[in-house]
């Protein structure tokens, strides 16, 4: 969370009144708080972490407002990506080593 209050973002949530209970008594159970629990789930889709990127594909394909056709190219783009950077060997560690090094040698860039 950003260390000066007036530099965060406030967000506003609509939803009826039985899933507001039901959310509050949800998180008071798991002892989380509202704004810790969306910053954590929002973190987790920054990150692309996989069970929050799991948890939005099932989303999208369940929900009525997004278009089968375009979750269906979203999805093949992705494992295209995947694939493309297994044949290559890259994987996050290696990437971030790769900008290391180049850091190092060429420190102006």
């Amino acid at each position: 969370m950003s260390e000066n209050k007036s530099e965060a973002k406030k967000i506003r949530v609509y939803m009826d009144n039985e899933l507001h209970i039901k959310l509050r008594a949800a998180l008071e159970k798991h002892q989380l708080t509202m704004s810790g629990f969306l910053r954590a789930c929002s973190q987790a889709l920054v990150d692309e972490n996989p069970i929050i990127e799991d948890f939005v594909s099932h989303f999208k394909d369940t929900s009525e407002n997004h278009s089968k056709r375009n979750n269906s190219i979203i999805k093949k783009d992705k494992e295209k990506g995947e694939q493309l950077m297994k044949e290559f060997g890259f994987d996050d560690s290696e990437i971030e080593d790769l900008f290391d090094l180049i850091a190092d040698q060429h420190p102006e860039i």
